[in-house]
């Protein structure tokens, strides 16, 4: 794609189109051949004076008014219209509809060049001889006035589809037809590197493994590229160095755990139970924002990983914790393998978060397995209290709990769905939540 600015594209294409459009005119106006110009007959004008039909055939168009039509310019034609309706001349008139005036129709005679010295006056020609060597005459009215004091005029229809502007309106339908896939294509070519470039934005994540956006297409959308690499850089830098300070506190929060416990020996037994219970607490949380750090920052071991066989393994080891989840053999996979590529660790850290949040709130779980499209769902289902429908969202957030009193014997800390959602959304995928009909919860990671 061509870096050079947009506002040069455009106008190398507007004068591209342009010069397209000039060229097929052009092309018509010396090609073809111009329209011919409107020509009449008295005879035609007669016989559509007579039905509605001739005057269809002739292109003329009937018209009736109590009023006479405007004054005649043609002593000829009148005479020549009265003569073939047998009617007195006081009854006809006619005019020239181009304003030529008093030009006299015998001027128009085409006589062969050999009779010209011997051309006999005009008042010598015959009307019959006048309507026989000329075949057409330039458009004009005529009008009779009929028994009941009427006139009836015909004259050339005046419709917008005249010849010349058939021609135009065929001309231009050309040029559109032959310029629109131009314009498609510069269209797209315009417009490619911008729709490339929402999509990386879109699908943009913090994580050091993920790819750069590229910088490509004109030089508007190339400078657009490159300072959201640079605000992405500067994203991820205050990220990492904000997971780095929890890490870290998390980290050290563990050197005087254990000097605290190492220094219950002093205690009742009792009251050394008790620390002993909120010491194992505190170092689960702990561990809980390690965790959650982790998922944020490690970079992802991609490589195929059969689906199946590691929500075996997930339920397997659930059960050996003592949680009541079972793997739902589903009809459409019937175990057969399903593979993705992903990173296997991150994938059974995320299942394993969402069966202990369903064996905790819930009591237990069942798991399902199913390709939808291009894409693999892991469902765990329950048969819980559900989450109010305002909520659900919310459970995906960091420190996120139903329970707003932070107790920590109802629940944990508030980390297990954020940890299998950054994992999903690492993997290009998203965890969703739903209230399950009949009761309950479902939990879909898809990937």
């Amino acid at each position: 794609m061509s870096a050079r600015p947009i506002r040069w594209q455009f106008a190398l294409t507007l004068l591209v189109v342009i010069a397209v459009v000039l060229a097929i005119h052009s092309l018509v106006v010396v090609v073809l051949p111009p329209p011919q110009p409107l020509r009449m007959t008295v005879a035609g004008a007669v016989a559509a004076l007579g039905s509605n039909s001739a005057a269809a055939r002739a292109g003329l168009e009937r018209t009736w008014s109590g009023q006479p039509p405007a004054a005649a310019n043609s002593d000829e034609i009148t005479a020549a219209v009265a003569s073939a309706l047998r009617i007195p001349s006081q009854r006809v008139r006619a005019r020239w509809l181009d304003e030529r005036g008093g030009v006299s129709i015998t001027s128009m005679v085409l006589l062969p060049s050999s009779a010209a010295a011997s051309r006999p006056p005009a008042d010598a020609i015959s009307l019959s001889a006048i309507l026989a060597q000329i075949p057409g005459l330039p458009p004009f009215e005529a009008a009779v006035q009929q028994d009941d004091g009427r006139w009836l005029s015909v004259a050339p229809r005046t419709g917008l589809w005249t010849p010349w502007r058939r021609q135009a309106v065929t001309t231009f339908l050309f040029s559109a037809l032959l310029l629109t896939p131009l314009a498609w294509l510069v269209a797209g070519r315009l417009t490619g590197s911008m729709r490339r470039l929402a999509a990386s934005a879109a699908a943009l994540q913090l994580a050091r493994d993920e790819p750069a956006i590229a910088i490509e297409g004109p030089r508007e959308v190339r400078e657009v590229a490159q300072a959201m690499r640079a605000a992405v850089e500067r994203l991820r830098q205050q990220t990492e160095e904000r997971s780095r300070m929890v890490a870290a506190i998390a980290h050290d929060l563990r050197t005087p755990l254990t000097g605290l416990r190492l220094r219950l020996d002093d205690l009742a037994t009792p009251t050394r139970e008790r620390v002993l219970a909120d010491i194992d607490r505190m170092e689960q949380m702990i561990a809980r924002v390690l965790e959650y750090v982790r998922s944020e920052q490690d970079y992802l071991n991609l490589e195929p990983v059969d689906v199946v066989a590691l929500v075996h393994d997930c339920v397997a080891a659930a059960q050996s914790a003592g949680q009541a989840v079972h793997y739902v053999n589903h009809a459409a996979v019937d175990d057969s393998p399903i593979t993705l590529h992903a990173d296997a660790l991150a994938l059974h850290r995320a299942l394993g978060n969402l069966l202990e949040n369903a064996a905790r709130f819930a009591g237990g779980a069942e798991v399902r397995t199913e390709r939808r499209q291009r894409q693999v769902v892991i469902a765990v289902s329950d048969r819980g209290p559900g989450v109010p429908p305002d909520q659900l969202q919310n459970l995906l957030q960091a420190f996120a709990r139903l329970d707003r009193s932070r107790n920590s014997r109802s629940g944990g800390v508030g980390l297990g769905l954020s940890i299998a959602a950054a994992i999903a959304r690492r993997h290009g995928g998203q965890l969703l939540l739903r209230n399950r009909e009949g009761g309950g919860l479902v939990a879909e990671l898809i990937i």
